[in-house]
């Protein structure tokens, strides 16, 4: 399974390096979204992920949650980026705010 994902990650990420430099995003930007996409897409739509709109401090909560407490298969530089990523692209005031506590899985 593990050698089937590594596949389509290559793959994806073949397939889409011209659309994503055309679009004006760095290969940095678009690795870790690739990294985001294959790596949670596992467990939740892609939607949903991105309508939350989370601070770095809760975004880092949830991701390590995800790999701490729920053995999501992410390593802790992968961790990281995924992090950076979704605080870059999908931070806000936190889900507090927002009233949506406990709305974590799909």
């Amino acid at each position: 399974m593990r050698l089937i994902m590594m596949v389509l990650c290559a793959a994806t990420m073949l397939l889409m390096g011209n659309n994503a430099y055309a679009a004006g995003e760095s290969k940095k930007e678009m690795d870790a979204k690739t990294l985001f996409e294959n790596k949670c897409i596992q467990c939740h739509s892609l939607s949903w992920s991105k309508e939350r709109k989370k601070t770095e401090a809760e975004w880092a909560g949830t991701v390590m949650r995800m790999k701490n407490v729920n053995g999501a298969p992410i390593s802790d530089e992968e961790a990281k980026i995924i992090i950076d990523y979704l605080t870059s692209n999908y931070g806000g005031y936190g889900i507090h705010h927002h009233g949506m506590k406990g709305m974590e899985h799909k």
